[in-house]
């Protein structure tokens, strides 16, 4: 089964690791989530030196996994105007997949007559670009 290093600020659902999907640890995570994080408006240079170093953590991730360069898959996602240039960077080192969940909308009708209502994400499979 290959495996696939997350890349997003979330943590892989049991399903999204049934299929191989792989977390950071938890140091690393903690980096990866500052550098999907953007507190100010980016211009396209920070937009860039981010997809760079993510890529970079990524690298690291492949070498902590033994995983060849150009082998790697890696679960992308987060700001619109961060992936394409993300994209392009993981392209020298693998390839990227977006995660594919369907949405589930359950319906509770509480005590005090009052609905409430759960959004339930299910993991599909992936998209790969």
């Amino acid at each position: 089964m290959k495996k696939i290093i997350n890349l997003t600020q979330h943590i892989s659902t049991n399903a999204q690791k049934e299929e191989g999907v792989v977390d950071l640890p938890e140091t690393l995570r903690k980096e990866l989530i500052n550098l999907l994080t953007f507190e100010e408006m980016p211009d396209k240079n920070e937009i860039l030196k981010r997809s760079k170093s993510i890529k970079d953590l990524a690298l690291k991730v492949m070498n902590i996994l033994n995983i060849d360069n150009g082998d790697g898959y890696f679960m992308i996602g987060g700001a619109p105007y961060l992936m394409p240039l993300l994209i392009e960077e993981i392209k020298c080192i693998g390839r990227t997949l977006f995660a594919f969940s369907k949405r589930e909308v359950q319906e509770n009708v509480l005590l005090n007559g009052t609905v409430e209502k759960k959004i339930v994400f299910k993991h599909e499979g992936f998209i790969e670009i």
